[in-house]
């Protein structure tokens, strides 16, 4: 005969896997629709109630379906409660059942020793059961939780992993029911803490994958824009020697013109030439990929009231590839210019660029203004865009070639100042 206190204690169990849930939800957005949150307390009563007639003495499989419904409940209320597609949901789901599996196990090894006045019926009483499942909770959600995002394309595009994600699951939950629920209280002390570590195992292994998917989004995306910038840098060195070309020939018969003819006078020759001179003004440092991304720099700076101060020997740098030099120096220059573009006061917007040679090691300084607050994280300066996830490859990329090359990079913000440090073995 289900009672409504058999109903209220799986509606409860219910609401505990929806808080283990829940702290793998810090990246995920909540839904604002009313009725939506209304169906999630609907469903969450639902389940409970059809927990509580399946929660009568059966033999496997019948004995898995209250835990199946449980699980079910969990995926459809996180589907309600946050804006997440129903494979996030899933994904989210079993990272939080497996966690209240782990906080369970905690509960029950200790009410296996703890004195008579805690556990009087034989179990933990609730607010020593309820205190133990926040503490692991809360520990949980400090040390992985937080941290924890969903990368919805990636998790779209690779079901495998959560699929076998899930199974190891459900066969942790199965090996439960089998091994341990008709064994002597001794063996079941023994199989609790086995059962407990295969959670602990499966949780870590969701975890990973799912941060091994994103790093290598990262990288992927990192070696697109490398390729990307590798066609540019072709492109564009051919378009400045080409222009320089062009301009050095139009200022000769600018000269020339005005020697002949004496229609144009030495001031308006003096003039034209100088206009042009900015587009045949391309940077001799002795490294050709950094030439060519000064020069290309320069002249974006030159039309957007940007002073940018260069002290190079490029010479420095001839043991990196010039594809890879050009990206380095492109996402540093780039970077800067999208910081001081935002400054009003034209004083401050400057970039200055030194690379010099400090012992055995290659230095590359980069200095600029900017304005805001910058936050870090892992070393590097967080994204300003707000998206985490889609922006902040620029600096990344600039790590990924130091570290390609053996070096050290390091990164301040003091005082309205940006600096990038840059440190790299001499070929």
């Amino acid at each position: 005969m289900v009672t409504l206190v058999d109903i209220g204690l799986t509606t409860l169990l219910t609401v505990e896997v929806l808080l283990a849930t829940l702290v793998f939800c810090h990246g995920t957005t909540a839904t604002r629709s009313l009725s939506a949150r209304v169906e999630a307390v609907a469903a969450l009563v639902g389940a409970g109630v059809l927990q509580s007639f399946l929660y009568v003495p059966r033999t496997l499989p019948f004995s898995v379906l209250p835990w199946l419904v449980l699980f079910g409940a969990a995926i459809l209320i996180v589907r309600l409660l946050r804006e997440v597609s129903w494979l996030e949901a899933l994904v989210l789901a079993s990272l939080g059942y497996c966690l209240h599996h782990i906080a369970s196990g905690v509960v029950v090894l200790l009410s296996f020793e703890a004195p008579r006045p805690v556990m009087p019926f034989g179990v933990l009483s609730f607010p020593v059961r309820y205190a133990l499942l926040a503490a692991v909770l809360l520990l949980c959600y400090a040390f992985v939780g937080r941290r924890f995002r969903i990368d919805v394309v990636l998790t779209r595009s690779r079901p495998r992993w959560v699929a076998f994600s899930v199974a190891s699951l459900v066969v942790t939950i199965v090996m439960g029911l089998v091994f341990i629920t008709n064994q002597p209280r001794d063996v079941q002390a023994v199989c609790y803490v086995y059962d407990t570590l295969c959670s602990v195992l499966v949780l870590a292994l969701m975890v990973s994958v799912s941060r091994g998917d994103r790093l290598a989004s990262s990288l992927a995306t990192i070696r697109l824009l490398w390729s990307q910038k590798k066609a540019q840098y072709e492109l564009t060195k051919e378009n400045i020697e080409l222009i320089n070309i062009k301009c050095h020939d139009i200022r000769k018969r600018i000269s020339e013109a005005g020697e002949r003819a004496g229609s144009l006078s030495p001031e308006t020759v003096r003039e034209i030439s100088d206009s042009v001179r900015v587009y045949d003004s391309a940077a001799q440092t002795g490294s050709r990929a950094l030439d060519v991304v000064l020069t290309e720099k320069r002249l974006y700076c030159s039309e957007n009231g940007i002073e940018l101060s260069c002290m190079a020997d490029g010479s420095l740098l001839d043991g990196v590839a010039e594809d890879d030099l050009y990206f380095l120096m492109e996402n540093v220059l780039s970077n800067a210019i999208e910081a001081v573009e935002r400054l009003d006061d034209p004083e401050q917007r400057v970039i200055n660029l030194l690379v010099t040679k400090s012992g055995p090691l290659a230095r590359i300084l980069e200095e600029n203004y900017f304005s805001g607050e910058l936050s870090f994280k892992d070393g590097l300066p967080e994204t300003t865009k707000g998206d985490s996830e889609n922006h902040g490859f620029g600096v990344r990329s600039i790590r990924h070639v130091v570290e390609k090359y053996h070096g050290d990079m390091d990164i301040s913000a003091r005082d309205g100042v940006f600096s990038l440090s840059i440190l790299l073995p001499l070929s």
